[in-house]
C-alpha cells in the first residue's frame, strides 16, 4: 500500500482532476481508509475547482520550487553499464571479451531511484564509472526508465531491450587519456529537482 511506504508522513488527501468532484468517489475513498487507518489519520479535501488544481500547482511550483519537498518516483530510473564478469552472479549469455583481454558484463541496470522511492528537493544522485578499455576516446551513456523495481539485465542476451524499459536519452561523455591505464573516473550526476 503505498500510503504505508510514507510512515504518517500523510495527513491529507487532496483529490483533483476529472474526477476530483465526484462526490461518490470522495465518499469510497473515505470508506476504504477508516478500516485501514481509522478516522482521524487523513484528511480527504475536495478543492473548490478540483479540474484546475494540476494547473495551479504547477503554476504554484513554477513560482517557488521549494514549495514541494520531495515527491515519489513514479518509475525506476537508472544507466546502462558494464562490469567485469563474475561468473557466480552473471549469466554467460552476458559475458563479453574486451580487445585488451578484460572480461566483462554487459547489459547491466545500474539504477539512480526505484520506483516509489522519495526524492527530495534539489536532490542529486551521482554514479561513478570508468573506461572499460584503453581504446576509449568516450563513453557512451543510456539513461533508461523501466517498470520494474528489481531490473538486473537491460537487454535480451542478443542486445534487444526488455519489456518495460525505454531509451529516455543518450550522454556521451568524452573519455580522459587512457593510455596510461583506464582507472580514470568518470562522474555523472543526475538531478531530479
Amino acid at each position: 500500500n503505498i500510503l504505508d511506504e510514507f510512515n504518517n508522513d500523510v495527513r491529507t488527501i487532496f483529490l483533483v482532476g476529472g474526477f476530483g468532484g465526484c462526490q461518490y468517489m470522495y465518499y469510497r475513498i473515505q470508506e476504504a481508509l477508516k478500516p485501514l487507518y481509522g478516522t482521524n489519520r487523513f484528511t480527504v479535501i475536495i478543492p473548490k475547482s478540483p479540474h484546475l488544481a494540476v494547473v495551479q500547482g504547477a503554476f504554484q511550483y513554477r513560482k517557488n520550487p521549494e514549495i514541494i519537498r520531495s515527491r515519489v518516483a513514479e518509475a525506476t530510473y537508472g544507466t546502462e553499464t558494464m562490469t567485469q564478469f563474475n561468473q557466480k552472479i552473471h549469466d554467460v549469455r552476458y559475458y563479453h571479451r574486451m580487445k585488451s583481454g578484460e572480461q566483462f558484463c554487459i547489459h547491466l541496470f545500474s539504477p539512480l531511484v526505484i520506483e516509489g522511492e522519495r526524492v527530495g528537493y534539489n536532490q542529486v544522485k551521482r554514479n561513478v564509472y570508468q573506461p572499460a578499455d584503453p581504446s576509449q576516446t568516450s563513453i557512451k551513456f543510456n539513461l533508461l526508465t523501466s517498470d520494474d523495481k528489481n531490473l538486473f539485465y537491460t537487454r535480451s542476451p542478443n542486445g534487444v531491450l526488455k519489456e518495460g524499459v525505454k531509451i529516455l536519452a543518450t550522454i556521451t561523455v568524452p573519455s580522459p587519456n587512457t593510455e596510461q591505464g583506464t582507472d580514470h573516473k568518470v562522474y555523472l550526476k543526475f538531478d531530479f529537482s
